[in-house]
């Protein structure tokens, strides 16, 4: 289904423009449609280049908004997802695009996250204070106490706690949907155009020493001082690196001719133990840097 939708994108921009802006506004409805959204926009960038990828862009966006604009009366409910997770997925398609190495993507993802950790907390020292505030207007602080019977000081404190991780998981959730969006649409050009390449592809990725000594110390930091803002950086080289070790585990797998069963555990694994499962991926793919875990375990 996806491969056909994606093949329909390549016939054209306002081909492209459609599907992006359909799945665009059905990301409001089902949340997940946002990876696909980005995934068809990158492909158009990784398959035609800077100018076509614009375009979609330009049109899928205006379109998304005037509709959404006239269903509910504002604009806003898909400019904000379409900024946040198509711009950075555009950026990393184009490098993909250019440079044909997977790992640049990767990295440039990994800067775009810091970027966005740095700049939210110069824009304010305290962004958790944003999202309580976004809680006090939809009434929840008021609320909350009165509907589930607790005390109002253990709502608040609830509430500050989860605004408190929203702050420190945005710029990894912001690098980790488009890094799924940029694989997604590579794995569809792969499909359409070179099959198997794909896998080749991943299954090789690794980002190099220097990348690997500051996902360390950036981990080491944020063990060693209680800082939000190191909290953050962490969460962004997480969402990094997970990706290098499924690419260890994948290589092994392959090299050594065992079943996809064990993938398919695996990511059933990822889905259910999600941060712990990022916390293991991302040590192998840091640890792979100098243990060469593909080369010491293949078959």
């Amino acid at each position: 289904m996806f491969t056909g939708l994606a093949s329909f994108t390549m016939k054209g921009v306002w081909q492209a423009s459609l599907v992006a802006a359909t799945t665009l506004v059905l990301a409001l409805l089902f949340p997940l449609f946002v990876w696909l959204s980005g995934a068809f926009v990158a492909l158009v960038f990784l398959r035609k280049g800077l100018l076509p990828g614009f375009q979609v862009i330009l049109v899928a966006g205006i379109s998304a908004s005037l509709f959404t604009w006239f269903a509910t009366g504002s604009a806003l409910v898909v400019l904000a997802p379409a900024l946040l997770f198509w711009a950075p997925t555009a950026v990393i398609s184009l490098v993909l695009r250019n440079t044909v190495v997977l790992a640049n993507s990767f990295l440039v993802a990994a800067v775009f996250g810091f970027l966005i950790v740095i700049g939210m907390f110069l824009w304010n020292s305290d962004p958790s204070s944003v999202w309580l505030q976004a809680f006090d207007e939809m009434g929840l602080v008021a609320d909350l106490p009165a509907q589930i019977t607790v005390d109002p000081e253990t709502v608040e404190s609830f509430l500050t706690e989860i605004s408190r991780l929203m702050t420190v998981s945005l710029a990894g959730m912001i690098v980790l949907s488009a890094l799924i969006s940029m694989l997604l649409a590579r794995v569809w050009q792969a499909t359409l155009y070179n099959p198997g390449g794909f896998g080749k592809e991943f299954r090789l990725l690794h980002m190099g020493q220097v990348p690997a000594l500051i996902a360390v110390l950036v981990a080491a930091l944020s063990m060693a001082v209680q800082n939000d803002i190191l909290l953050a950086l962490f969460v962004v080289v997480l969402c990094v690196y997970l990706f290098q070790g499924l690419a260890v585990f994948h290589a092994l797998i392959a090299s050594r001719s065992m079943s996809n069963g064990w993938l398919f555990g695996l990511y059933i694994l990822l889905v259910v133990l999600l941060p712990q499962m990022a916390v293991l991926l991302s040590t192998v793919g840091v640890s792979d840097t100098w243990l060469n875990w593909r080369q010491r375990f293949a078959k």
